[in-house]
């Protein structure tokens, strides 16, 4: 179970809010899963961990349900909760979901 950083600030939850309206960056960073993206359902603003431990509430990205919750209908290793290490391999590490995330905003 991840530790958890402090609760989110006033700043920190306006930067997750903006996060929750982009669209899923698998599906924006890979344009062949876009197919897989759940619409019409929420997008997540996903605290990515190092080593176990949130990092910051600004290092966050947006995934669809589909690419973030252990109850997606997608095979093992295309959901984060689902087969992390297999989502990774496929999709890259936390470093790229959050810079494509931090692009978009600024």
């Amino acid at each position: 179970m991840s530790k958890k950083c402090p609760p989110a600030n006033k700043d920190e939850s306006a930067w997750m809010l903006r996060v929750k309206e982009l669209p899923c960056c698998i599906g924006a960073m890979f344009p062949d899963e876009a197919k897989h993206c759940s619409s019409g359902y929420y997008r997540d603003a996903h605290h990515e961990l190092d080593c176990g431990t949130r990092i910051s509430h600004y290092d966050t990205s947006s995934l669809c349900f589909n690419h973030h919750s252990p109850m997606s209908p997608l095979p093992m290793g295309e959901s984060y909760h689902n087969g992390k290490k297999r989502f990774e391999a496929k999709y890259g590490d936390r470093h790229v979901r959050v810079a494509w995330t931090k692009d978009q905003l600024f």
